[in-house]
């Protein structure tokens, strides 16, 4: 039984929810820094921050064996930083030492957000995707930097606490330092979801 669920796990984390491939990360990093955080250069992922979860439900999310897909949605997330944009790592919330992903996680470095879980009620949220990375976000907090953060949903302004933002299928999200985008403004490929 055990192996059983550690293969399906093993496919899901292979496959992800489409049928495109991640792209394999760079293996020496190149140390820049941003404000205060000292990070790789945008082409590597961050890590899980020290907050985040470990296979335990967290703030009502399970951790489950296997993708349930009552709701199945996908949103897009960008951080920019010093007009730089950073990955989002493969992987978050999937913890293969426990055999369990996450309603919240990405299976590859391309932003896109998958929310997967057993209750088609339930309303997810940004900060609850950082929550589940192990990052705080505020409107003055992002990836441990104490900075102004500026939030957009599709090109779109928006103010208020940029952690309270609803995820929804297709949206992306910019996160960034700067008050204002590039142009044209960065976009989420969603591509692996084809």
């Amino acid at each position: 039984m055990r192996l059983l669920i550690a293969a399906a796990l093993a496919s899901v984390l292979v496959a992800g929810c489409g049928s495109g491939s991640s792209t394999p990360l760079p293996t020496t990093p190149t140390d820049t820094a941003v404000g205060t955080l000292t990070r790789t250069t945008p082409d590597l992922p961050l890590p899980a921050g020290p907050a985040a979860p470990r296979g335990e439900t967290f703030a009502g999310i399970g951790c489950e064996s296997m993708e349930v897909a009552e709701q199945h949605i996908h949103s897009g997330l960008i951080i920019l930083l010093g007009g730089e944009r950073l990955t989002i790592p493969a992987n978050i919330g999937i913890e293969v030492d426990r055999q369990c992903l996450y309603w919240l996680h990405t299976h590859a470095p391309t932003g896109v957000l998958h929310v997967e879980e057993p209750d088609v009620a339930r309303v997810f949220t940004l900060g609850e995707f950082f929550a589940i990375w192990g990052y705080a976000l505020g409107p003055d907090s992002l990836l441990g930097l104490a900075t102004r953060v500026y939030t957009f949903v599709d090109g779109e302004s928006v103010t208020g606490e940029p952690g309270a933002i609803e995820l929804h299928d297709g949206q992306t999200i910019i996160l960034s330092d700067q008050a204002t985008l590039p142009d044209p403004p960065p976009a989420v490929d969603f591509a692996e979801m084809s």
